[in-house]
């Protein structure tokens, strides 16, 4: 009985895949986009903050 031999060098799999990184980067933008939408939101009806975030949600064109 023959056995193939093994290849000297293994490759190894990526940790993480294309897919999965622009996945997370997309899902890191829309949480993002929907915290300062909310922030503007709050913004707009009257609220204020002391570290002037509603100065940096006024640049926001929606």
């Amino acid at each position: 009985m023959i056995t193939p031999k093994r290849s000297a060098i293994k490759l190894k799999k990526p940790l993480f895949s294309v897919r999965k990184v622009v996945a997370f980067v997309v899902f890191l933008l829309l949480c993002v986009g929907l915290y300062l939408l909310a922030l503007n939101s709050y913004c707009d009806q009257g609220g204020s903050f002391d570290l002037g975030i509603c100065s940096v949600t006024s640049f926001i064109p929606w």
